[in-house]
């Protein structure tokens, strides 16, 4: 049953990747009316609004289950992408950003939270797996927007819309992992559960910020600001599926994130990470060769992919995670929201002033983001998955 459950996900998850308009998301934007400053701002008023949600939501998926949320949250994504298909103004891009803020808050905490229910043991071969398959239908679609579409920005975000469509259909086939709580779990019992073990709570803050820091700096990046440095190398619009598709093949890696990290150590394994993404937006405030630039990118978003696995699975495995696990969840990924809702602006702003600048200020919130790392790891910030301390309580 386990094995039936993460294939039908992991298919929606395949379909959720294609996102055809992809390899030109920031140009299709801009064509369309908007700033560098309005796309980046648009991104951190969803943060703030996803942050206001993340507990409700969290509780909401408590309450009526994991598969029901899911349902809820996919056509609501659906819906999402037929507004951004029609979006022609600000309005309307924000408005797409307020339902995806709600879809966000809503799978936040519940898609690892079932997948993990699924998974059992095999946690982390299943998140890698859940970051590959998502990653190879954005490479699909790439593809399919260079060779099938020619880089036609309205037909790409109608196929957006109608893979989001089957999805949403596919939806209604999952079934449940993880039965809803008969017990109420309420703000005061998550505050009290998050409050009893505070001093490890407030040095979780710290990993939390570090991953928040490294991951909006490559969404940023490899979203918004990549196409306007493909055009200061001089590719054309029709050429930058093939980019994005590079781009992306790096990120299939998060499918090996468990082995490099088994090998490497997890601690030399994060902070060769975020070292690479540090080194690869100084390269990129420098350079306007085209070859150099597709690395740097690829190096900024096989990073982001690699760490993900691995930031689910601290999570998952906290012990404060194992009682009421979607609503803690939630909570966690408010406070990386926190962490991360100015971070997008102030990239942004940088962007519209040089678009250099906001690399070399993206390799500032890297390093920045490596300090907070080591600091919570020698401040005792662990996570034993060996132990058996916290299984047995699914």
């Amino acid at each position: 049953m386990f094995q039936y459950k993460n294939k039908i996900y992991y298919i929606i998850i395949f379909l959720q990747g294609m996102v055809f308009y992809a390899p030109a998301a920031g140009l299709y934007r801009v064509e369309r009316g908007l700033s560098v400053f309005q796309i980046t701002l648009i991104e951190s008023l969803s943060l703030v609004l996803m942050i206001a949600l993340e507990i409700p939501m969290g509780f909401l998926a408590e309450r009526i289950g994991y598969r029901k949320t899911i349902l809820c949250c996919n056509l609501l994504f659906f819906v999402s992408k037929l507004v951004f298909w029609r979006a022609d103004r600000f309005a309307l891009f924000l408005l797409e950003r307020i339902m995806l803020s709600v879809v966000g808050a809503g799978l936040s905490g519940c898609d690892s939270a079932y997948l993990f229910a699924c998974a059992g043991p095999d946690s982390d071969r299943a998140f890698s797996r859940y970051s590959a398959v998502q990653t190879a239908g954005v490479m699909l679609a790439a593809l399919v927007f260079t060779f099938g579409i020619g880089g036609n920005l309205e037909e790409s975000a109608g196929l957006t819309a109608a893979a989001y469509g089957a999805a949403a259909a596919l939806s209604f086939l999952l079934p449940e992992a993880g039965t809803p709580k008969s017990e109420k779990f309420s703000v005061v019992k998550t505050a009290k559960l998050l409050y009893s073990e505070r001093g490890d709570t407030l040095r979780f803050l710290l990993y939390l910020a570090a991953c928040a820091l490294l991951t909006q700096t490559a969404q940023t990046v490899t979203v918004f600001l990549s196409q306007l440095q493909y055009r200061r190398c001089g590719i054309e619009t029709g050429a930058m599926g093939l980019c994005y598709l590079a781009v992306q093949g790096a990120a299939l890696s998060a499918a090996f994130s468990h082995r490099i990290s088994a090998r490497l150590g997890e601690t030399a394994f994060t902070c060769t990470l975020f070292l690479l993404s540090a080194a690869a937006c100084v390269m990129l405030t420098a350079t306007d060769y085209a070859a150099l630039s597709i690395f740097c990118i690829a190096v900024l978003a096989a990073a982001s992919a690699l760490l993900a696995p691995s930031m689910m699975t601290v999570q998952n495995r906290r012990p404060a995670a194992f009682f009421g696990r979607a609503a803690v969840l939630s909570v966690y990924s408010m406070m990386t929201d926190g962490f991360t809702a100015g971070v997008s602006v102030v990239l942004g702003r940088a962007g519209d002033a040089e678009f250099s600048r906001a690399f070399l200020l993206g390799s500032v919130f890297c390093a920045a983001g490596l300090v907070l790392y080591l600091t919570w790891k020698r401040s005792g910030g662990t996570v034993n998955p060996a132990s058996g301390k916290f299984r047995g309580q699914n």
